[in-house]
C-alpha cells in the first residue's frame, strides 16, 4: 500500500509558520468570527506564515446528527459558501485540507463533502484528502556549500474520541501520531490546544543504527464561545488559543507555539 503526498518547495525564508485552521463550526451561534478574522490577518501579515485546514470548518448540523440543526445562524449550503468566504484572503497559504467529523456527516448520508467543495470553490481541490493529509515540505535554499535544506513530513487529521481534561486529544494522537513516522502531526477535534514532543526510533541500515528522530504532535484550538452543546454536555470552558508549528529552513528543527 502506498499513500501519496501532498508535495511542497517553500523557499525565501529562514522559517516557515504553519498555522493550524480547525473546528471553526461556521453556522453556530458560538463561532468568534472576529477572533478568527484577527489570526487572518495576523498570517497575511507575513510571507512565511501558512495554514493548514483541520476540518469542522463547517458546524452543519443536519436532520440525523446530534447538532440541533434549528439553533443555526444558517443553512448548511450558506455555512459553506460562507467559511469559503473566510478563508479565500488565505487560499495562497493553504498547504492541505482535511474533513472532521461535522463534515463527514453529509458524506455519509449524501456522498457529499463540504469541505472538499469549499476547497472546489477556492480551486484547491488537490490539496484535499477526506481523512488524512500527508505533506512534504521542502524548506529553505541549498546553502554555499551546496547541503540540501531539511525536508519535512507532516500529517494532518482532524481527530477523534471525547474528554473532558485538558490533553485529552493526546492520549489517542500520540501512538497515533508513531504509527505514522512524521515529524509533525496536527489535529483537532478535542477544541482542547495542546503540544507535545514524543520520540520514535528509525533503522538506520547503512550505519547498522537505530537513529532516535522527534515527532511534534500539535492539536489545533477550537473557535466557539462557552454555551449551548458544551454546557449541556457538562463540558468545562476551554480557552481559545492559536498554535502554530514553527519550522527551520536550514537545519532540521521543529518548534510549536500558542
Amino acid at each position: 500500500m502506498t499513500i501519496p503526498m501532498i508535495a511542497h518547495k517553500i523557499r525565501g525564508h529562514n522559517k516557515i509558520e504553519i498555522y493550524p485552521i480547525c473546528d471553526l463550526h461556521v453556522g453556530s451561534k458560538e463561532f468568534q468570527e472576529g477572533e478568527f478574522q484577527k489570526l487572518s490577518r495576523e498570517i497575511m501579515a507575513a510571507e512565511n506564515r501558512y495554514v493548514v485546514l483541520v476540518g469542522d470548518l463547517c458546524d452543519n448540523g443536519i436532520r440525523s446528527s446530534v447538532t440541533n440543526c434549528y439553533d443555526a445562524v444558517m443553512s448548511p449550503r450558506d455555512q459553506r459558501i460562507y467559511a469559503a468566504e473566510l478563508i479565500y484572503p488565505l487560499k495562497d497559504r493553504v498547504l492541505c485540507s482535511v474533513s472532521g467529523n461535522h463534515e463527514y456527516r453529509s458524506r455519509k448520508e449524501t456522498d457529499t463533502d463540504p469541505v472538499e467543495l469549499i476547497m472546489s470553490k477556492l480551486n484547491l481541490e488537490h490539496y484535499f484528502r477526506p481523512d488524512i493529509a500527508f505533506v512534504k515540505i521542502d524548506a529553505g535554499d541549498r546553502d554555499r556549500n551546496d547541503i540540501r535544506p531539511p525536508r519535512y513530513c507532516m500529517g494532518v487529521v482532524h481527530g477523534s474520541g471525547g474528554g473532558m481534561r485538558l490533553g485529552a486529544g493526546l492520549s489517542k494522537t500520540e501512538p497515533f501520531a508513531l504509527s505514522m513516522g512524521v515529524d509533525l502531526l496536527i489535529s483537532g477535534h478535542s477544541h482542547k490546544p495542546a503540544t507535545a514532543p514524543t520520540l520514535r526510533l528509525e533503522c538506520d541500515m547503512q550505519k547498522g543504527v537505530m537513529v532516535p528522530r522527534e515527532t511534534r504532535i500539535m492539536v489545533a484550538t477550537g473557535w466557539l464561545e462557552y454555551g449551548g452543546y458544551a454546557t449541556r454536555k457538562l463540558y468545562s470552558p476551554v480557552a481559545l488559543r492559536p498554535n502554530k508549528a514553527i519550522l527551520d529552513c536550514k537545519r532540521f528543527d521543529i518548534s510549536v507555539l500558542s
